[in-house]
C-alpha cells in the first residue's frame, strides 16, 4: 500500500469518488471485468430519490413516493442485534449461562460499583 498525498480528479467535485480496481497482480482483462461489473451495479445503488438514474422522465408513482422514515425500528433492529452479538459472545466466551450471568455480575460491580453506591455525606 502506497500512502501519498495528492488529488487523482475526485477534488473536482463535493460528492466525487475515487475507485481503484486491480493491483499488480491482477490482469489488464480481469480489472476491465471489474470495472464493468462495478459500473452496471453503481446506478441503481446511487440512484436518486423519486427517480430512475438511467432515465429520470421514467419514475412511476411508486418510485416518486418518498422512504418511509422508519428510523427508530432501524436503531431498535441495530441495538437488538449487537445484544444478541454480546450475549452469543459471552455464552461463547464463558461456555454456560450461569457464567456469564457471574461475569455481567461482576463486571457490573467492579466497573459501575462506584456509581450504583450510596454515598454519604461527610460531617
Amino acid at each position: 500500500i502506497f500512502i501519498a498525498h495528492g488529488n487523482y480528479n475526485q477534488d473536482l467535485g463535493p460528492r466525487a469518488i475515487l475507485v481503484e480496481i486491480g493491483t499488480q497482480y491482477n490482469t489488464l482483462d480481469q480489472a476491465k471485468r471489474s470495472a464493468a461489473l462495478f459500473a452496471d451495479i453503481v446506478p441503481s445503488l446511487l440512484k436518486p430519490a423519486g427517480g430512475n438514474a438511467a432515465n429520470p422522465a421514467a419514475a412511476t408513482d411508486e418510485e416518486a413516493l418518498p422512504p418511509e422514515n422508519n428510523t427508530l425500528a432501524d436503531i431498535l433492529t441495530i441495538l437488538g442485534v449487537i445484544a444478541a452479538g454480546a450475549a452469543a459472545f459471552l455464552f461463547l466466551s464463558t461456555g454456560s449461562w450461569r457464567e456469564a450471568k457471574e461475569k455481567l455480575w461482576k463486571f457490573r460491580d467492579v466497573e459501575f460499583g462506584d456509581v450504583f453506591r450510596l454515598r454519604r455525606k461527610r460531617r
